[in-house]
């Protein structure tokens, strides 16, 4: 009965984005004030991020949950003749990452679409690099994600997973809640990426992260 009802909401999932709470949320997911403290206070994950994706820079790469392009917007600034195809539920995520890709003139390789993780509107083999950045422990089913990742990437096309690591034993509420969704360790990402038919899975946890990495079967 748990895995139907997980898959069910899967299903049916709807973002909580939407609206004036969907408009700061997007202010609040690129604003400086809040990276500054997260650099601070959870440590700067955008080093281990950006070696992990390894990029050469005409990927076409896909960020499931994209929200107002903070990460995104740092991949199309790497790329030369490349695409980063962004993907969320919210309009006004996307309004936001519109806005932002305007200002840095990185339009010409941004493309947005309005769509869930359950259900990428992608087509199948046509991804070189996949992305998720804090997202995946809001949603429901990650195993049904992580199988729609390996859908679109191509043969040996890569995933890279950065999200809020599950707490340890002892840690009581750092880090962050899972919502939707849940957290995962470095075992457990691993284990969730290679049950998707990737092969090459790696992951490891540092301060308030678990980064996960793997490559889908050429």
């Amino acid at each position: 009965m748990e895995a139907t009802s997980r898959v069910d909401a899967a299903s049916e999932y709807t973002t909580g984005w939407v609206g004036l709470r969907g408009r700061v949320g997007a202010w609040m997911l690129a604003s400086w004030p809040r990276r500054i403290l997260e650099r601070l206070f959870q440590g700067n994950p955008g080093e281990h991020f950006f070696e992990t994706l390894a990029l050469r820079g005409d990927e076409t790469v896909v960020d499931v949950g994209c929200g107002s392009g903070y990460y995104a917007l740092q991949v199309a600034a790497r790329l030369d003749a490349g695409v980063v195809i962004g993907v969320d539920l919210s309009e006004e995520m996307l309004c936001s990452f519109r806005r932002r890709a305007t200002s840095r003139r990185l339009t010409d390789r941004v493309e947005l679409r309005k769509g869930g993780a359950h259900g990428l509107p992608v087509a199948e083999a046509s991804a070189d690099r996949v992305i998720t950045t804090t997202v995946l422990h809001e949603l429901p089913d990650a195993d049904g994600v992580a199988r729609e990742i390996a859908r679109v990437l191509k043969p040996g096309g890569r995933v890279v997973v950065l999200d809020y690591r599950k707490p340890r034993p002892g840690e009581g509420g750092r880090g962050h809640r899972a919502e939707g969704g849940e957290q995962f360790d470095a075992a457990g990402l691993r284990g969730l990426l290679e049950c998707a038919g990737l092969r090459d899975a790696h992951a490891e946890e540092f301060n308030v992260w678990v980064l996960g990495t793997a490559v889908k079967p050429g």
